[in-house]
């Protein structure tokens, strides 16, 4: 009996070894074929797989070559490039937002220098890149280096979020719940910009041609503004003016 149990584990053994080996080659493979690869549907659909794969094993540090290799990808010359690495980045940190603190400083520069250089406000990228943030704001209030970050790049956010009113229905709804996380998770980030938030928000609640679900995410975080009142003294000038225009959303005027 103990020489069958012997030869059972050590063929076990063997067996997680191989697919331990099999798991790095198809790892190593989607990221080799995710560079090579011509077509952009294809393409997309490598970036999603191996966001999907690194959502799960990133955190476990199973697959510790991945955020560099994004990297790599986001500061590539090739724009598709960018898109497929902010892509994948978003999809990964979808969950287990922590893991990526220890990397802030990584963090920190992409989102800088892609926001910082968008070739095209209403882009795949800057959506992906907005998005990947988001993901994030739960998990940056006590991290100061972030909070700066944050702080420092809301004004390029906000001029994402104008881009997408314009064009992209779903998309700008989306992208409005970064303002209501960073109220909810890191309102030092958004304290000194309250003015800029409130007057965009009210204008797109003004604007007919703006679409009503667009218009119902400006005045919702404008709700969520009016409840830190107490610490924004520039709310009481502009009081009157979100009651005439959430009137007027809401009644379709």
């Amino acid at each position: 009996m103990e020489q069958i149990l012997q030869k059972l584990l050590v063929a076990n053994s063997k067996t997680i070894q191989e697919v331990s080996r099999n798991k790095l080659l198809i790892k190593q493979g989607m990221l080799q074929a995710l560079i090579t690869e011509q077509e952009r549907l294809v393409k997309n659909s490598i970036a999603q797989f191996i966001g999907i794969v690194g959502k799960h094993e990133f955190p476990n540090n199973t697959w510790p070559e991945i955020l560099q290799f994004i990297h790599q990808l986001c500061n590539s010359d090739n724009m598709l490039d960018k898109e497929m690495g902010m892509y994948t980045l978003s999809i990964m940190t979808e969950i287990s937002k922590g893991s990526y603190l220890p990397h802030a400083e990584v963090f920190a520069v992409l989102f800088t220098n892609i926001l910082g250089a968008l070739p095209d406000l209403n882009s795949n990228l800057a959506y992906y890149t907005v998005i990947t943030m988001n993901h994030l704001v739960s998990v940056i209030g006590g991290h100061q280096q972030m909070i700066n970050v944050y702080h420092n790049l809301l004004p390029r956010v906000l001029e994402v979020i104008n881009a997408f009113c314009q064009t992209d229905e779903k998309r700008a709804c989306e992208l409005f719940e970064i303002l209501e996380d960073l109220i909810e998770y890191a309102v030092a980030v958004i304290v000194s910009h309250i003015r800029v938030i409130v007057e965009m928000c009210l204008r797109i609640g003004s604007d007919r041609n703006i679409d009503t679900s667009i218009q119902i995410k400006a005045i919702g975080v404008i709700g969520w503004i009016i409840r830190l009142k107490s610490k924004v003294s520039y709310y009481e000038s502009i009081e009157s003016k979100i009651y005439k225009v959430s009137v007027k959303v809401f009644t379709h005027g």
